[in-house]
Protein backbone atom coordinates (compact mmCIF):
# COMPACT_ATOMS: atom_id res chain seq x y z
CA UNK A 1 0.00 0.00 0.00
CA UNK A 2 1.16 3.56 0.01
CA UNK A 3 1.59 5.86 2.58
CA UNK A 4 1.15 10.05 1.94
CA UNK A 5 4.69 11.28 3.62
CA UNK A 6 5.37 15.00 2.54
CA UNK A 7 3.25 15.15 -0.40
CA UNK A 8 4.74 11.97 -1.83
CA UNK A 9 3.13 8.50 -2.04
CA UNK A 10 5.52 6.34 -0.15
CA UNK A 11 5.08 2.46 -0.82
CA UNK A 12 5.12 0.38 2.08
CA UNK A 13 4.84 -3.25 2.87
CA UNK A 14 2.04 -3.98 5.65
CA UNK A 15 2.81 -6.50 7.85
CA UNK A 16 2.07 -6.76 12.09
CA UNK A 17 4.29 -3.61 11.77
CA UNK A 18 4.58 -1.18 9.35
CA UNK A 19 8.13 0.97 9.12
CA UNK A 20 8.25 3.98 6.63
CA UNK A 21 10.57 7.19 7.32
CA UNK A 22 8.45 10.34 8.03
CA UNK A 23 11.71 12.38 6.15
CA UNK A 24 12.15 15.15 8.96
CA UNK A 25 13.73 15.67 11.64
CA UNK A 26 11.48 18.09 13.59
CA UNK A 27 9.56 16.18 15.90
CA UNK A 28 6.65 18.56 15.10
CA UNK A 29 6.63 17.90 11.83
CA UNK A 30 7.07 13.93 12.51
CA UNK A 31 3.92 14.48 14.73
CA UNK A 32 1.55 16.28 11.92
CA UNK A 33 2.92 13.60 8.92
CA UNK A 34 2.84 10.14 11.46
CA UNK A 35 -0.93 11.29 11.98
CA UNK A 36 -1.54 11.92 8.31
CA UNK A 37 0.02 8.31 7.31
CA UNK A 38 -1.70 7.05 10.49
CA UNK A 39 -5.17 7.84 9.16
CA UNK A 40 -4.65 6.36 5.74
CA UNK A 41 -3.54 2.80 7.15
CA UNK A 42 -6.38 3.19 9.65
CA UNK A 43 -8.58 3.78 6.42
CA UNK A 44 -6.81 1.07 5.03
CA UNK A 45 -7.66 -1.54 7.87
CA UNK A 46 -11.18 -0.65 7.85
CA UNK A 47 -11.54 -1.06 4.18
CA UNK A 48 -10.00 -4.84 4.91
CA UNK A 49 -12.96 -5.67 7.18
CA UNK A 50 -16.28 -3.93 5.12
CA UNK A 51 -18.08 -6.26 3.00
CA UNK A 52 -18.86 -5.39 -0.06
CA UNK A 53 -22.69 -4.66 -0.79
CA UNK A 54 -24.75 -5.31 -3.88
CA UNK A 55 -26.10 -1.72 -4.99
CA UNK A 56 -29.33 -1.95 -6.95
CA UNK A 57 -29.25 0.40 -10.07
CA UNK A 58 -30.86 3.06 -8.77
CA UNK A 59 -28.72 3.36 -5.80
CA UNK A 60 -25.54 2.98 -8.53
CA UNK A 61 -27.39 5.83 -10.33
CA UNK A 62 -27.63 7.99 -7.42
CA UNK A 63 -23.97 7.58 -6.43
CA UNK A 64 -23.45 8.64 -9.93
CA UNK A 65 -25.24 11.85 -9.73
CA UNK A 66 -23.35 12.72 -6.50
CA UNK A 67 -20.36 11.93 -7.88
CA UNK A 68 -20.86 14.00 -11.27
CA UNK A 69 -21.84 16.95 -8.81
CA UNK A 70 -18.72 17.24 -7.09
CA UNK A 71 -16.68 17.05 -10.04
CA UNK A 72 -18.49 19.81 -12.61
CA UNK A 73 -18.74 23.03 -10.71
CA UNK A 74 -22.34 24.05 -9.62
CA UNK A 75 -22.89 26.79 -12.35
CA UNK A 76 -21.54 24.17 -14.95
CA UNK A 77 -24.88 21.92 -13.99
CA UNK A 78 -28.03 22.05 -16.37
CA UNK A 79 -31.47 23.21 -14.99
CA UNK A 80 -33.32 20.72 -15.65
CA UNK A 81 -35.23 22.31 -18.48
CA UNK A 82 -32.12 22.16 -20.35
CA UNK A 83 -31.58 18.98 -19.21
CA UNK A 84 -34.59 17.61 -20.46
CA UNK A 85 -34.24 19.58 -23.71
CA UNK A 86 -30.84 17.44 -24.33
CA UNK A 87 -32.90 14.08 -23.51
CA UNK A 88 -35.28 15.09 -25.66
CA UNK A 89 -33.10 15.97 -28.33
CA UNK A 90 -31.15 13.14 -28.23
CA UNK A 91 -34.29 10.73 -27.99
CA UNK A 92 -33.64 9.70 -24.88
CA UNK A 93 -36.80 8.51 -22.68
CA UNK A 94 -36.92 6.67 -19.32
CA UNK A 95 -37.96 3.32 -20.17
CA UNK A 96 -37.32 3.51 -23.88
CA UNK A 97 -34.47 0.44 -23.73
CA UNK A 98 -37.15 -1.73 -21.94
CA UNK A 99 -40.07 -3.99 -24.39
CA UNK A 100 -43.29 -3.41 -22.64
Amino acid sequence: MTLPINGESVTVTVTDKVYVSLRTKSAREAKDRFQIALNRLVAYWDSLRTVPVALTPTEVKALAVVQYRTVIPPQMLPTPFTLFDHLVSQQVMIGADRDP
